[in-house]
């Protein structure tokens, strides 16, 4: 019995590698997504609210995700010297998955720091926690580094404020905790901002089941964030996760999955968010000279 269950494993991995996370299957997990967002939560209390003020109304903001970092962080690197040497943008995103291999966080750690020789301003980078973030327990790295991964951020302007939230769903799920949080804070603060945009790793629409912890939503669970953000007029929820770009319409809130921007990816990209009186984006590519 056991052998054969061995051998569907294979087979089902040779024949759709894109859709298991092989990783996931083999290497356990972190703490669960509950107990993430508690340890989140105590350490935003000793930060929050957290809120970056922007001299201009009409700002940019870089977002890159799927780093799985290894020993090179060639793209990123670039990534950073395109957001950092941009007059209109004054901080930058990572949607999760910032490794591959446990030990690698202080080797992204190290190439978020301020590089006064190739960048001319020392931008904020505001990360989340991905799958691959989480096996072998690296969990404790993650807090380590970056302290939370379940937050928000205020934008103040000149003449108003936009609201970024930043969720934990490197577990396939948000759990009953953070999800309630999530409709909570909408539902309070979501009037008094111009602009929200919310931050996911796991893509909300992904369309294989979740055969490992760091598969897709459940479909009930799809459905209750999807009425929240709705309800709540989120503008774009930004995804990761899949290594590709893809373009949703639903209920008036746009879903934005961003490719891979992981090394030795030649062709690696990104997303370039507009906030203005109205909402834009591009994805643009990293050009390796």
């Amino acid at each position: 019995m056991v052998k054969k269950v061995y051998i569907l494993l294979i087979i089902a991995c040779l024949t759709s590698c894109d859709k298991i996370d092989f990783t996931g299957v083999v290497s356990p997990g972190s703490i669960s997504v509950d107990q993430r967002f508690e340890q989140s939560m105590a350490w935003n209390e000793t930060r929050h609210p957290l809120v970056l003020n922007v001299p201009i109304d009409n700002y940019q903001v870089y977002v890159c995700t799927d780093l799985h970092t290894e020993q090179t962080t060639n793209n990123l690197t670039h990534f950073l010297n395109l957001e950092r040497n941009d007059t209109t943008a004054f901080f930058s995103i990572i949607l999760g998955d910032l490794v591959n291999v446990k030990g690698a966080m202080p080797t992204v750690h190290k190439a978020l720091q301020f590089n006064p020789a190739s960048q001319i301003s020392s931008d904020t980078v505001l990360t989340i926690a991905g799958n691959h973030d989480l096996f072998n327990n690296q969990w404790e790295d993650y807090k380590t580094y970056f302290g939370t991964s379940t937050y928000y951020l205020t934008v103040k302007t000149p003449n108003t404020q936009d609201l970024f939230v930043f969720l934990d769903s490197g577990s396939g799920t948000l759990g009953r905790k953070q999800l309630e949080w999530l409709r909570n804070l909408l539902e309070d603060k979501r009037s008094q901002y111009r602009h929200c945009i919310v931050c996911s790793h796991v893509n909300m629409f992904r369309t294989n089941g979740p055969i490992v912890s760091s598969g897709n939503f459940t479909m009930e669970e799809t459905y209750e964030i999807c009425d929240i953000l709705s309800e709540n007029h989120v503008d774009f929820f930004l995804q990761g996760h899949d290594h590709h770009r893809e373009i949703i319409d639903f209920n008036n809130v746009k879903f934005l999955v961003i490719e891979t921007l992981q090394d030795p990816v030649e062709d690696a990209g990104y997303l370039v968010v507009q906030c203005g009186e109205n909402m834009g984006f591009q994805f643009r590519k990293i050009i390796n000279n």
